[in-house]
């Protein structure tokens, strides 16, 4: 029979491996999955050719990107990626084509980089290193001026309506298209809530952006958003002056950008009107601009009498 002696110490044994084993597990689950210990070095060259040929031939061919969720590393045997590599691939272009860029930095996500450790200026310089989205509502300028004139030519209406449908076919390649765009930039974003002015940095980016894509209703909800979040700010000591320096030249900046673009075609029934359709610019005005700056410098803003 055991001494209590005996016992006691194998009791203490006992808890000893399992603590262990406990700890161990802990240990593995918060280790990435691209640097398990099975895993193999990979060089960031050889994820972007990889990368790289999978968009291209799909594109080329018209067909769905391959890839649906973030999976390369895994499926490459949990492929380990330095971190300087990873952070070089997410900070610099990877590919001349913004939508291969944008499939290679969202796949390059599989190798988890730790966004919560990172300084608040490489996360910047990895939001500004974000492609810019695949434009929407873009119309070849012969289709423009034949719907303008309402005349399919010797095709007359059935002309018109294929001029609609291949336009709202490409609106909808479009949205597929830049689907990697979108989740890898919301990944990035997200990864700036804890930080006021990073924040608002992933704001403003992220209106850029939407203005170079076309995408008015976005474009709408972030200046609401960002003219709002200003105005309740206006008088707030923590958004240090450095970087409400910052936030003024960013917002001037995007007065730069806008996009030229085609919403709400169709055809009508009438032949005295037969097509129904707008042209718009997307962008910063100047004074939504003029009101965003007010704020950022502590000022009152009264808008101008129509």
């Amino acid at each position: 029979m055991m001494s209590n002696k005996n016992m006691v110490l194998a009791v203490w044994m006992v808890l000893v491996l399992v603590g262990g084993a406990i700890a161990a597990d802990k240990r593995a689950a918060a280790q990435p999955a691209g640097n398990a210990e099975k895993g193999k070095n990979v060089s960031l060259r050889q994820v972007v050719q990889d990368l790289s040929k999978e968009a291209e031939e799909a594109i080329k061919e018209n067909k769905p990107l391959p890839r649906t969720v973030c999976d390369y590393a895994k499926t490459k045997g949990d492929v380990i990626l330095r971190e300087r590599d990873l952070m070089l691939g997410l900070t610099k272009s990877q590919d001349r084509n913004p939508l291969v860029d944008s499939y290679i930095k969202w796949q390059l996500l599989s190798f988890q980089p730790d966004f919560a450790k990172m300084k608040p200026a490489d996360l910047v310089r990895i939001m500004d290193a974000i492609p810019a989205p695949e434009p929407l509502g873009q119309m070849d300028p012969r289709d423009v001026a034949m719907l303008k004139a309402g005349k399919g030519g010797k095709g007359g209406r059935a002309q018109l309506q294929k001029i609609i449908d291949q336009f709202q076919e490409h609106q909808k390649q479009v949205a597929v298209l830049n689907k990697p765009n979108q989740a890898y930039a919301k990944v990035v974003f997200d990864a700036t809530t804890s930080d006021k002015g990073l924040n608002l940095i992933a704001k403003v980016r992220h209106l850029e952006m939407a203005i170079d894509g076309g995408n008015e209703s976005i474009v709408n909800g972030q200046i609401k958003a960002i003219t709002a979040e200003l105005l309740s700010l206006r008088t707030d000591k923590s958004l240090s002056p450095p970087m409400r320096g910052e936030l003024v030249r960013r917002i001037k900046q995007i007065a730069g950008h806008s996009r030229e673009i085609v919403v709400n075609a169709t055809l009508k029934a009438s032949d005295d009107e037969p097509v129904s359709f707008n042209e718009k610019t997307i962008k910063l005005g100047d004074k939504q601009i003029e009101e965003m700056v007010a704020y950022l410098e502590d000022r009152e803003y009264a808008a101008p009498k129509k």
